[in-house]
């Protein structure tokens, strides 16, 4: 599974307006690499945050902490690190695209436009969202929701799906058509389950429509129960050994697994699909190995010591405590501690920890 940041970065880039700042009269929240985040058009992402209950509380659900700090007109400074260590890992792979001598293309860029409509439109009122934003904030979210394709096709060497198929075609074959009912365990007991489970099998057995008998008791709501086709490794083990092991327009006697039992019904196998037939499967397969592949590539990115971070300290540090080992992670900026971000770079305040919009101090007193 890939770590909750990625999976941001991929799936909700709207985080992340890194324009790289060479200075500001506002001073600087972050430097990567002699390149400098600006204390300014942090403050400004952050606004932009705020300024939709929908778009803050989606970022706050997936970051795991409130954006709204203790005292009025703050911003938890737990949160703002989190935008800051974004800010900075999209400085380090803008630089690194370009040492590669990769390129953002039209066609990147045009397919991150209606990515990033999508996205929006999973938002309530998202294209009023979306529409209230500045052009040049829009046009940053689509910059680098497109830096994540240019990114993806660097360390893998194609985004195309079929460009990846005809790599791949074994990966891909055979592709199984398939049926299922399940009775779940997930609301009644073991025993019960797979008594309902025998008795629908042997009203198959006596001639009743599998689809039928799907629609009124399975309790995967999927219509008359195709899964439809797909290649190895899409269903859970015991599943696919069953599902293999099954003579094509025969019914399987009830099969256990983690969800209940189900009846399985293979309707064909073909051992060479062309693309179109798989094409859902190499854009999964694709998305997950660019994703894998992009996330190690990142966390060696991100802890190389050759690449110089420094954060102002009322946005916290550069931490690369989490690299290395047998869990390697990612650095990120660390939020200080019990402290609250002050006007003056380098020095902190023993109070609550949140940071202020434009750098003022909060005076609200500790609270252990």
């Amino acid at each position: 599974m890939r770590r909750p940041w990625f999976a941001l970065l991929v799936v909700l880039p709207t985080l992340l307006v890194a324009t790289a700042c060479s200075s500001s009269s506002g001073g600087t929240a972050a430097t990567v690499g002699g390149v400098d985040v600006s204390r300014s058009s942090l403050d400004d992402d952050l606004s932009a945050i705020n300024s939709s209950d929908a778009y803050r509380s989606a970022l706050e659900q997936s970051y795991g902490v409130q954006m709204a700090g203790t005292s009025e007109g703050s911003y938890n400074t737990a949160f703002v690190a989190q935008v800051l260590s974004l800010r900075v890992y999209y400085q380090m792979i803008e630089e690194s695209l370009a040492k590669a001598g990769q390129k953002v293309t039209a066609a990147d860029l045009s397919a991150a436009q209606t990515a990033v409509n999508q996205q929006f439109a999973g938002l309530d009122g998202g294209q009023k969202i979306l529409d209230g934003f500045s052009k040049a904030y829009r046009d940053e979210l689509v910059r680098q929701q497109a830096v994540v394709t240019a990114s993806r096709r660097m360390v893998t060497g194609t985004t195309d799906p079929e460009a990846y198929f005809n790599a791949h075609k074994a990966d891909f074959s055979p592709q199984t058509c398939v049926s299922h009912i399940l009775v779940s365990t997930s609301t009644t007991d073991d025993a019960t389950a797979l008594a309902k489970a025998k008795a629908l099998k042997k009203q198959l057995d006596a001639g009743a429509d599998f689809a039928t008998l799907a629609n009124a008791n399975s309790d995967d709501t999927t219509k008359d129960g195709d899964l439809g086709c797909h290649v190895p490794g899409t269903f859970v083990a015991e599943f696919e050994t069953a599902m293999n092991a099954a003579t094509i327009g025969k019914v399987t006697d009830p099969v256990k697994s983690q969800f209940g039992y189900h009846l399985i019904l293979v309707h064909e196998r073909r051992t060479n699909p062309t693309y179109d037939q798989v094409k859902d499967d190499v854009a999964t397969a694709l998305d997950s190995q660019s994703g894998t592949a992009l996330d190690a590539y990142l966390t060696k990115l991100t802890c190389d010591t050759a690449t110089t971070v420094s954060v102002d300290r009322r946005y916290g540090t550069w931490d690369r405590s989490a690299c290395g080992g047998t869990t390697n992670g990612l650095a990120k900026v660390t939020a200080p501690v019990g402290a609250t971000t002050t006007t003056t770079p380098g020095t902190v305040s023993p109070t609550t920890s949140t940071t202020v919009l434009g750098g003022s101090t909060a005076t609200t007193a500790p609270t252990g």
